[in-house]
């Protein structure tokens, strides 16, 4: 009996991926390039990303806001998901880079 194999390049299970996040250039927008081993981490990686493009926001401490949306897919969640970041730091000032926990249901 033969052991199955992985193919070529293929990450064992329990692998740990960090994944990762850029910036594009695109005309009117802001185009960026995720990736990540689970959705909950891509949209972590759109809070960092979106707190990183906000740059200072002070040194304000506050309590841990929970923050829901929800959108007909999967894309247009994560789109909602990064507006409603952005709404919410340009409204207080705050850049929102810590995460507690994400759930994507």
């Amino acid at each position: 009996m033969s052991t199955p194999r992985a193919p070529a390049g293929a990450r064992r299970a329990g692998a740990r991926r960090r994944g990762s996040a850029r910036t594009r250039p695109h005309v009117g927008e802001w185009n960026v390039t995720l990736s990540g081993a689970t959705r909950e981490r891509i949209f972590g990686r759109v809070a960092t990303l979106i707190a990183h493009a906000a740059g200072r926001t002070g040194d304000r401490a506050r309590d841990w806001e929970s923050v829901a949306v929800t959108a007909p897919d999967e894309a247009a969640l994560l789109v909602d998901w990064a507006n409603e970041l952005i709404g919410r730091s340009e409204a207080s000032g705050l850049a929102y880079a810590d995460l507690r926990e994400v759930a994507v249901l």
